[in-house]
Formats: C-alpha cells, structure tokens, sequence
C-alpha cells in the first residue's frame, strides 16, 4: 500500500492546465511575462475575477495600458472598480501624461494611508479600503512613478501590483 501511495505521489508531481491560487493581497506583487495574446487573456481572466468577487467599495482597479491596446482593454471601463472612489474619476489610462496624473493623486492617499498603518501598528487598518491593485501592461509607467516606493514596501497600504508584459526586454 505504501509502494502505491509513493507511486501516486511521484506520479502527481507536476500539474498541467491547471488554475493556481494567487492571493494579491498577501503577496502583493504579480508579474506575467509570456507572448502577448496568453498573457492578455490570463489577465482579462484574472481582472474579471477580482471584479466579480470583491464589491467596487472594497476594491479598485488602476488599469494602466499602452495606446495601442486601449481597443482590447475598451471592455474594462465599465467596470466600476475602475472608478475611483468619488465615483467619477477614471482609473483606466492608456495615456503616459494621464497615467502620471492619476499616480500622483493615489500616491498622496497611500501616503496618508501609509502614516496611518505605521501610527497605528496594525498594517491591515480598516481605513486601507478599498484594497487598489494597479494593473499594468505599460512597461515602465507604475515602475518608474514614485508611487513605485510604496507598491514596492512592506508593509503596503492597501494596495498591490499586477505587471504583465509580453517580454523582458522592453
């Protein structure tokens, strides 16, 4: 019986075509790197779950893409977690001068968000919703903002960060 449990297990190594578990919100950084129609689909995929699972008050999305994928990504802006939380403002960009814009403005409340968590002690206050998970297949964008200090630190204020790309070379 035990021969046969080994055999199993070395057997059922390896998974293929199989989802995997990817809880943002505790690893905080995802990156994808793959031919750009997989991971475009993999991430519509994972965009419509997080839109699906979670209500717009507790979770945004900051969708940052290319102008020449802004007709792929259309669908997205109905979303309303890609509002922000006045409820008008627009967290899609496809645009370098509009997605600096907008980093700004988040990073000034992570900040606040940021001086909160430390005062407090406790990195999971209930001031750090909604979570943002800032979505980016614009190489350089949200890396090279200074926002990227806070996507990038520990303890992070509510938010976490998706990077795909269709290749490392950009």
């Amino acid at each position: 019986l035990e021969q046969e449990a080994r055999k199993i297990a070395e057997n059922s190594g390896m998974l293929s075509d199989m989802p995997i578990l990817c809880p943002l919100i505790f690893e905080g950084l995802i990156g994808m790197v793959g031919g750009q129609k997989p991971e475009a689909n993999l991430l519509r995929s994972m965009l419509t779950a997080l839109a699906t699972s979670h209500a717009p008050g507790e979770l945004k999305i900051v969708l940052l893409v290319q102008p020449d994928a802004l007709s792929q990504w259309s669908w997205a802006r109905w979303l309303p977690h890609l509002r922000g939380e006045d409820g008008q403002t627009s967290l899609f960009c496809a645009d370098n001068a509009a997605a600096e814009k907008l980093l700004t403005s988040l990073e000034e409340m992570l900040q606040v968000r940021q001086a909160v968590q430390k005062q407090s002690g406790n990195p999971t206050v209930p001031e750090n919703l909604p979570h943002y998970v800032f979505v980016s297949t614009a190489y350089g964008w949200l890396e090279q903002h200074a926002i990227a200090k806070l996507l990038f630190s520990e303890p992070r204020p509510g938010c976490s960060a998706l990077f795909a790309y269709p290749n490392l070379s950009l």
